[in-house]
C-alpha cells in the first residue's frame, strides 16, 4: 500500500504532535515539584503560540524581516547576484509559495488544546 505525500505529512505532523508531549509530562511531572496541572500547561501554551505565530507568518507579516536576512545573507558572497529584485518580489515570491504549499495545523491545535483542558481539569482535582 502506498502512501500519497500529503499522508505521509499528516501521519508524521501527528506524531511530533503526540510525542513530545507524552514524553514531556510524566518525565516532568515524576522528577520535579510541579504539579500535573503546571506540567500539562507548558506544551498546552508552547503548541497554540506556536500555532498562532506560524499563522502570523504565513500571512506574510515577517516577510520584510525575511527579505533583509536574504539580502544580508547574499553580501557577504563576493559577485553573488540578489536573489530577489526588491522587498515586493520577495513577497510576491513567497505568497506564491504558500498558497502552493499546505499548513497541517490540526494535529497541534488539537493536542494543545488537549493539555490546556488537562492543566484546568488538575488544577481542579490534583491527583
Amino acid at each position: 500500500m502506498f502512501l500519497l505525500n500529503k499522508a505521509k505529512k499528516t501521519i508524521l505532523c501527528w506524531v511530533l504532535a503526540i510525542l513530545p508531549p507524552l514524553i514531556f509530562v510524566p518525565t516532568v511531572h515524576l522528577t520535579t515539584n510541579f504539579g500535573l496541572s503546571n506540567t500539562c500547561l507548558v506544551p498546552g501554551a508552547l503548541y497554540l503560540g506556536g500555532l498562532i505565530l506560524v499563522f502570523v507568518a504565513r500571512q506574510g507579516f515577517f516577510d520584510i524581516f525575511a527579505y533583509q536576512f536574504v539580502n544580508l545573507a547574499s553580501s557577504f558572497r563576493k559577485g553573488a547576484p540578489k536573489k530577489y529584485e526588491d522587498a515586493y518580489a520577495y513577497k510576491v515570491a513567497k505568497e506564491e509559495k504558500r498558497r502552493n504549499g499546505d499548513f497541517i495545523w490540526l494535529p497541534f491545535a488539537l493536542v494543545g488544546l488537549l493539555f490546556l483542558v488537562l492543566a484546568i481539569v488538575f488544577i481542579f482535582y490534583p491527583l
